[in-house]
């Protein structure tokens, strides 16, 4: 049976009650159904999708690198949850047939064949190593496409485990040089009672933390690296441009471009 809530029929005060409380209900059902995540933030998915679907010229690749990054957060973080079928259709398109969606799925399938061709030769060590040396011989927007997106993801909480991109190949660096070490010492024979160093490694090897920042200062510091990852200061291309374009700082010392990777900085 259908209750019609626009015209009730009121019979004393106590069916009205009922009939008030029916119609609160619905909307509130209604409501619920209209007033979706989604809906909230259709404006800027449409924002976003446009920006990567555009082939003009209009914008940069830095700007599409954006939209792609601000998009899967939003995904991940349920900020797209209740969109329609179509508004699917489309997220999919710019998330994997963009520019920058096709650049990310290439250069994921290229890692993970040459990290599996390096497993198989050289075990851990092999692997962690290639990971290392894939990224360092990336191109410099190649370097930021890889962090931003399927090297260091978003969690659920939208948040990343490395402030910038000089964090994560520190973390890439401590991963392939306690890989090395560990894998030479067992082919050798070599036991953590003998070695301290290996005794320390194996330890950080297994251990479970969230501050990866840590971790990797830790692992840096064996092998005479005293140096502990830092918030830097990330720049775009262009941003670069204008600061090496600066004139000279007090004192005759020079501004340099910044370049991404020239520190070394990550944990897997």
């Amino acid at each position: 049976m259908e209750i019609s809530v626009s015209q009730p029929t009121v019979v004393n005060a106590s069916d009205a009650k009922i009939s008030q409380s029916t119609s609160s209900a619905t909307a509130a059902v209604n409501q619920s159904v209209t007033d979706t995540a989604f809906s909230q933030n259709e404006n800027q998915f449409n924002e976003l999708t446009s920006t990567l679907l555009d082939t003009s010229g209009k914008f940069s690749q830095d700007e599409q690198l954006q939209a792609y990054t601000t998009l899967q957060k939003m995904a991940v973080t349920a900020q797209l949850r209740g969109m329609d079928a179509d508004s699917q259709k489309l997220y999919e398109k710019a998330s994997m047939q963009s520019e920058i969606g096709k650049k990310v799925s290439n250069l994921q399938q290229q890692e993970v064949q040459t990290l599996i061709s390096a497993q198989r030769s050289g075990g851990a060590a092999g692997a962690a190593q290639a990971k290392l040396n894939f990224f360092d011989n990336l191109s410099s927007f190649d370097k930021q496409v890889q962090f931003n997106t399927y090297g260091d993801p978003v969690n659920f909480s939208g948040n990343k485990r490395f402030a910038n991109i000089d964090d994560y190949r520190a973390n890439l660096s401590a991963n392939a040089q306690l890989a090395n070490y560990i894998q030479d010492a067992q082919s050798k024979g070599v036991s953590a009672g003998a070695d301290s160093k290996l005794a320390s490694l194996l330890k950080l090897a297994d251990a479970k933390t969230s501050d990866y920042n840590s971790w990797t200062a830790k692992v840096l510091s064996l092998f005479g690296n005293t140096s502990t990852p830092e918030d830097k200061l990330d720049l775009s291309p262009q941003a670069q441009k204008i600061v090496g374009d600066l004139p000279s700082g007090k004192g005759g010392t020079s501004l340099h471009a910044y370049q991404p990777g020239s520190i070394a900085s990550e944990r897997a």
